[in-house]
């Protein structure tokens, strides 16, 4: 699979669902990671409230892309496997901001607002990511699975505007 960014969209082409699913396992559980970050960072109630939410959810989105690769892996020798997770962290630094990134961002931000605003550019990045899947996928299931994490991800965006306001 090959992924580029044009305007803030995402392409994919030589679509391949394992390589997907062991990105979007990592866009999860860097999300669920950042989610925690930004928990301990930020001192108002209410956005430590919608921190925990928000990680609680990158959570369940990890478990079912998790689940969906296990099964697609089941066949697959380790050494095929290995050779993914090299690709998917080549591929990964291009299009997604390493969890370290962000919280190298993170640690410089003394606004909480600048601080939803990243959030809502790794919602966004989601988002694109999942809907270029969608397009590229086969399976009803996993169509409709993929269309649920994108509607619950556009909520956390607007969640995540709505505590700017």
């Amino acid at each position: 699979m090959r992924m580029e960014e044009k305007n803030g969209n995402i392409f994919l082409y030589d679509f391949n669902e394992i390589e997907a699913y062991k990105i979007a396992c990592k866009v999860e559980k860097d999300g669920l990671g950042i989610y925690n970050y930004f928990l301990r960072k930020v001192k108002d109630a209410s956005l430590q409230d919608m921190f925990t939410f928000l990680s609680k959810q990158e959570e369940e989105h990890y478990k079912y892309f998790r689940k969906r690769l296990d099964e697609l892996l089941k066949d697959k020798n380790a050494s095929e496997t290995n050779k993914l997770d090299q690709i998917i962290s080549l591929l990964d630094v291009k299009i997604f901001p390493s969890y370290s990134e962000v919280v190298e961002k993170a640690n410089k931000i003394k606004d909480e607002k600048e601080l939803l605003n990243l959030a809502i550019n790794v919602e966004n990045k989601s988002i694109n990511f999942y809907t270029a899947c969608l397009g590229n996928e086969k399976e009803e299931n996993v169509k409709k699975e993929l269309k649920k994490i994108i509607t619950e991800e556009t909520k956390h965006k607007l969640l995540l505007e709505g505590s700017i306001k």
